[in-house]
C-alpha cells in the first residue's frame, strides 16, 4: 500500500488559507526565540526581584512612606472653646441675643 499524495493548485492552496512553507517567517518552522524579527526590547522589563514587595502583592501595608490619613470625623461642638481640639467650630457666627417683651420679641445688638 502507497501514500496518497495530493497536489494542490496555488489556487486551492490560497482558497483553502494554507500557507506554502516559504511564505512563513522562520520562527514559525523553527519555533526559536532568536530567529524572531523584532524582539522586544527586553531592557525595559524588570526581574521580580527587583521590584518592591508592594508590586508583587498589591497590600496597602507592604508600601512605604505612606501618607497620613486622618483620624475618622468627629462630631463638631458648638461650645468647643479650645481652637487646638478636633471638635471646634472655626469662624462661629456671633447669635444676637433676644429679650422677651411683653407681646412681642426684642432683638439686641
Amino acid at each position: 500500500m502507497t501514500d496518497a499524495i495530493n497536489l494542490y493548485s496555488k489556487e486551492q492552496i490560497d482558497a483553502k488559507g494554507y500557507a506554502v512553507a516559504r511564505d512563513l517567517a522562520t520562527v514559525a518552522t523553527t519555533g526559536d526565540y532568536d530567529d524572531l524579527t523584532d524582539k522586544p526590547d527586553l531592557s525595559v522589563y524588570a526581574e521580580s526581584g527587583d521590584l518592591a514587595t508592594v508590586a508583587t502583592t498589591g497590600d496597602y501595608n507592604d508600601l512605604t512612606n505612606k501618607p497620613a490619613i486622618p483620624a475618622a470625623q468627629v462630631q463638631a461642638d458648638w461650645d468647643q472653646a479650645d481652637s487646638d481640639a478636633v471638635d471646634y467650630i472655626k469662624n462661629k457666627p456671633t447669635i444676637p441675643t433676644i429679650a422677651a417683651q411683653t407681646g412681642y420679641w426684642e432683638i439686641t445688638f
